[in-house]
């Protein structure tokens, strides 16, 4: 099988991404990745006060009996509404019927 020369073009785009990625990777060190911890600690700390309290709240996805809790949302009740009826129409029993073979 015959391996064809690459373009001066794709030369060009090969070496400039190779570059680029090798840039990229320089970048990446343990000092860049410690300056990102710290960023992102205080950005989680600045925004503590906007964080809900799950001990405060009470919510549950299951009933007792594993059945799934009502949803009270809008957008989630349309959600599930077109969910049921798109699974509806893809399992009717005539199309059960026709793949059902006589033993």
């Amino acid at each position: 099988m015959k391996i064809k020369k690459e373009s001066p073009q794709v030369q060009r785009a090969r070496k400039k991404l190779e570059e680029e990625f090798n840039n990229q990777e320089k970048q990446i060190n343990p000092d860049a990745l410690n300056k990102m911890r710290r960023v992102i600690q205080q950005w989680i700390n600045r925004h503590a006060p906007e964080r809900v309290k799950l001990e405060d709240k009470t919510f549950s996805l299951f009933d007792e009996n594993k059945h799934s809790e009502v949803a009270h949302n809008s957008y989630v009740i349309h959600k599930l509404a077109a969910l049921r009826k798109q699974g509806n129409k893809s399992t009717t029993t005539s199309d059960l019927k026709k793949r059902i073979s006589q033993a």
